[in-house]
């Protein structure tokens, strides 16, 4: 997978992000180019305030819709879209980032991570805990779009297969693994 570019917003709605943002870096920037949107599978519940769903306002008609093109990502169970971008990452070339990713660069390195639980077993123990799921930041919200659409790709592969393997080599090395990344 080649990761070309990114689109991040701040504080942003989903009829402003498409119509202001995602379709004119479309058209201007990727011209010619076939896509598809892969979007959290919660897009489709209908809002409690105006009753419309997020995926009628990415592809429905203009002036209420934007005509993107768009597919419901295959789940939106956390752990199995990490899964699939672990599978990439773990093959040789499996997935590339280009540098204009500044973003979902800086989520890689430290900012898409889990939070420290506040747990206190044992005063006089150095042991940290960490929360299941990421911290929601500036990084994690093109992580999840990322992870829809790595999930897509290698159609819901992940590199569990290879996990007890990579754990028994984890194990039997001599400094512990950085647990707080995302990845």
């Amino acid at each position: 997978m080649l990761v070309l570019d990114e689109l991040v917003t701040e504080d942003c709605s989903i009829h402003k992000f498409c119509a202001d943002y995602l379709r004119p870096k479309l058209i201007n920037e990727w011209p010619g180019y076939n896509y598809t949107l892969f979007v959290d599978p919660a897009a489709a519940q209908r809002s409690q305030n105006d009753k419309r769903a997020a995926t009628e306002i990415i592809g429905g008609r203009p002036p209420l819709g934007n005509g993107l093109a768009y597919k419901l990502g295959l789940t939106n169970n956390w752990v199995k879209r990490k899964e699939s971008v672990v599978y990439g990452l773990r093959k040789v070339d499996g997935f590339l980032l280009s540098p204009k990713c500044t973003v979902l660069r800086k989520g890689f390195i430290s900012g898409y991570h889990f939070p420290k639980k506040r747990i206190i077993i044992d005063p006089g123990s150095d042991a940290v805990h960490y929360h299941d799921t990421p911290e929601k930041n500036e990084y994690s919200h093109v992580h999840d779009a990322l992870q829809y659409a790595v999930m897509e790709l290698t159609g819901g592969r992940t590199a569990k297969g290879r996990q007890a393997k990579i754990v028994k080599k984890i194990i039997s090395t001599e400094g512990p693994a950085d647990s707080s990344a995302g990845y």
